[in-house]
């Protein structure tokens, strides 16, 4: 099962509108998805719901049962935070499949590019040490018996202390 099996085939018990032609053709060229594709994760994103929206609660519901071990509800607010692309506070299928077309799709940079935005919580294009064990402890909060020992360890490493930030055009 995997996170977007998570997005993908949950019910929220409402009917889905039905996807334009239009909006089919903005999907494809966006995505790099084939129509056949898109319209197969249209027809599994939250079955049935008349929105066609998650809530970033609706997300922290759908990881604690995939996370059962951990409270993975602070690290879920992290991914809203990226999904959610015009920050009106809920997701729709467009956020969501642009967000999978990258992580599947999309180009090196594009990933990586994803992958730091997820770390730099405020946006200003730097990851701050404050910023990395944030999402770090989210991260240990969900699993944290595999990696409480390892963050324990980071946190102690001497360099981190005199290192301020990341800055994203640096390493692309």
């Amino acid at each position: 099962m995997t996170f977007w099996y998570l997005l993908f085939a949950v019910d929220m018990g409402k009917e889905q509108s039905k996807l334009k032609p239009r909006d089919l053709h903005e999907l494809t060229t966006m995505t790099k998805f084939r129509e056949q594709e898109i319209k197969i994760y249209h027809k599994e994103f939250p079955k049935g719901s008349k929105s066609g929206t998650v809530t970033v609660n609706d997300l922290k519901k759908l990881c604690s049962n995939f996370f059962r071990d951990g409270d993975p509800s602070e690290f879920a607010e992290h991914i809203f935070r990226i999904f959610d692309q015009n920050g009106d506070g809920v997701l729709d299928f467009h956020e969501l499949i642009v967000s999978k077309a990258i992580l599947k799709k999309g180009d090196v940079n594009e990933r990586v590019k994803w992958a730091f935005d997820i770390y730099d919580i405020d946006g200003n294009g730097y990851i701050t040490r404050n910023e990395l064990l944030g999402i770090l402890t989210a991260i240990e909060k969900f699993i944290s018996h595999k990696i409480t020992e390892h963050l324990q360890q980071l946190r102690q490493v001497r360099y981190l202390n005199v290192w301020t930030r990341i800055r994203m055009g640096r390493y692309l």
